[in-house]
């Protein structure tokens, strides 16, 4: 260079090399920003006193100190690349950050979703009507009551009961119990029923006192079994009755039942009787069973039940034959509806009662078979009475529970090794009017 002459600080400097432009499509914000801010501010303006932190880098640069700087291109974008991956590694750091920690939440509020649905399940299946496996009240009359845990009220038609209910009814009450297996449980007035089971593999029932009528589904029904005192009768068919006073009787109307005692099973046919003690099964006496007025009114609302049933065609399925068959041995009893027999036995006599005329028999089985003439009509009816102790008036030691409309009645069961006494009454609607003369009894 000729002496004398002005160096131009150009001359010194290396050619800034092209960067060659990154594959990115566009570049990030942080990186533009970063270009702006750390390049060297350019000035046209003459530099003068300013405290602008800039003014300094507008002043001539001396040409020994130009000599001895490194290249401004290089120095310039090295500190910018050094910057700006500082910058990106912090922001890549926080963005990281941001979506584990985004990541972490959305899997634990997945985590906690399940369980708050399964709290709603849990409160909403804790909360639902229980379902009452029991019996059905389809009917009801007179005074009925239930008790459940020793806690005793009067029974209504339409509700369920559960097992281990206990029905007792009234001198007037009776009640009709229905069950998902298609069987029926009726049970008489002064009467006292244990509901024990009522799963159709193993229905069980105990008498305690009374009677009950049974009607069993044998097509839905394994088994169907009443417990009375020591005896235990399981049905085999469809329908039988069993009595429980001191000692039990059981009829059977259709099919058979199985009479289990002291380890001893006997078999009982349709239209026979059973009673505990004795050795032989007698025949079913009709003309009895349309003085029960509990009995035969039962017999005729199974009559008036099963005859919307019937089917005589040649594609009559198994359970409607089983039900022909067993209405025809309903009707084959001949007994009358009560209604009727009322009818027949109020024009039977005329004027009021003055006296009462009672004869009777023991029989072998443990009954008493008696008949009375009154001297007029009796339009209540009559009832029973016997006691241990002689002339005692109603209600006695045991009685009828529902008015006669006739004029003879078997009783019973006695218990061996006792003394009765026994009368007839006129019922009055609530106690005894005219008494009959007095018949005692030995057993």
């Amino acid at each position: 260079m000729p002496q004398g002459e002005t160096p131009n600080p150009t001359m010194n400097e290396s050619p800034v090399p092209k960067e060659t432009p990154q594959e990115s499509p566009s570049p990030s914000p942080v990186s533009q920003f970063t270009n702006i801010t750390t390049e060297r501010p350019i000035t046209t303006s003459t530099p003068g006193p300013s405290i602008d932190n800039t003014s300094s880098l507008d002043s001539p640069i001396p040409n020994d100190e130009m000599a001895s700087m490194p290249p401004s291109g290089d120095s310039g974008q090295s500190t910018s690349r050094k910057k700006q991956g500082l910058l990106i590694g912090v922001v890549g750091f926080l963005l990281l950050i941001t979506v584990g920690g985004g990541i972490f939440l959305a899997t634990k509020l997945g985590q906690k979703a399940p369980a708050k649905e399964n709290t709603t399940e849990t409160a909403e299946t804790a909360t639902p009507t229980p379902t009452i496996i029991g019996a059905a009240v389809s009917f009801i009359e007179g005074n009925v009551w239930k008790t459940i845990e020793e806690n005793k009220n009067a029974l209504t038609q339409g509700i369920k009961i559960p097992e281990s209910t206990i029905v007792e009814t009234g001198d007037d009450g009776k009640i009709t119990l229905s069950f998902d297996s298609g069987s029926l449980l009726y049970i008489g007035p002064g009467s006292k029923v244990t509901i024990v089971n009522v799963d159709p593999n193993d229905m069980q029932f105990t008498l305690d006192r009374g009677v009950v009528y049974a009607f069993v589904d044998s097509l839905k029904t394994a088994k169907f079994s009443v417990v009375s005192g020591t005896a235990i009768i399981s049905a085999q068919g469809t329908a039988f009755s069993v009595e429980k006073d001191y000692l039990t009787g059981v009829s059977v109307y259709d099919s058979k039942v199985t009479i289990t005692k002291a380890g001893t099973e006997t078999l009982v046919e349709a239209n026979k009787r059973w009673i505990e003690g004795s050795t032989r099964l007698i025949t079913l006496n009709t003309a009895e069973l349309e003085t029960d007025d509990f009995l035969s009114w039962a017999i005729q609302e199974e009559i008036a039940r099963i005859g919307t049933q019937t089917d005589t065609t040649a594609t009559a399925s198994a359970a409607t034959i089983g039900n022909n068959s067993y209405l025809s041995a309903l009707e084959l009893l001949g007994i009358e509806k009560s209604d009727l027999v009322k009818a027949a036995f109020l024009k039977t006599k005329t004027g009021k009662i003055s006296t009462i005329n009672l004869v009777g028999q023991k029989n072998s089985d443990g009954t008493v078979k008696l008949s009375w003439t009154p001297d007029g009509l009796a339009v209540s009816g009559f009832k029973i009475i016997w006691s241990e102790t002689t002339i005692k008036p109603y209600p006695g030691d045991k009685k009828s529970y529902t008015p006669l409309f006739s004029y003879e009645k078997t009783v019973g069961l006695v218990k061996p090794g006792s003394t009765w006494y026994f009368r007839v009454c006129e019922w009055m609607g609530t106690t005894c009017g005219v008494y009959s003369n007095e018949l005692k009894f030995s057993f």
